[in-house]
């Protein structure tokens, strides 16, 4: 038989650590300060200029590139088309054009960190 006040006095202790971990759950959901946050950017004394134009990374494709490259294709895809060439030559130029797409982004950005 539990005596009469021990049964209050487990209680009390239920009730405290279920109030303490509710504190510490809600807690955690709360930044300490603001001061945590991510950084702001400082705001310049005048707006920047829009009128200057922009330097990409690298040299972009010229127009001859862009249609001597489209006529290269145009050319292999025929030629497979008519069976000019053997579906194993087909495959080896398509290998080597899909190597070149994978590996460029790649070689140009160690060109332009070097």
């Amino acid at each position: 038989m539990v005596a009469y006040g021990a049964r209050p006095a487990a209680s009390r202790l239920l009730t405290g650590i279920v109030a303490l971990g509710a504190c510490l759950a809600l807690s955690a959901c709360t930044s300490s300060s603001l001061d945590d946050a991510a950084p702001v950017a400082a705001t310049p004394a005048a707006y920047p200029s829009v009128y200057t134009p922009l330097q990409g990374a690298t040299a972009q494709m010229t127009d001859a590139e862009a249609q001597s490259m489209e006529a290269r294709l145009s050319r292999l895809s025929s030629a497979r088309a008519s069976g000019a060439i053997s579906v194993a030559e087909y495959e080896r130029r398509r290998r080597e054009l899909e190597a070149l797409a994978d590996n460029h982004g790649a070689d140009t950005l160690r060109e332009i960190t070097n």
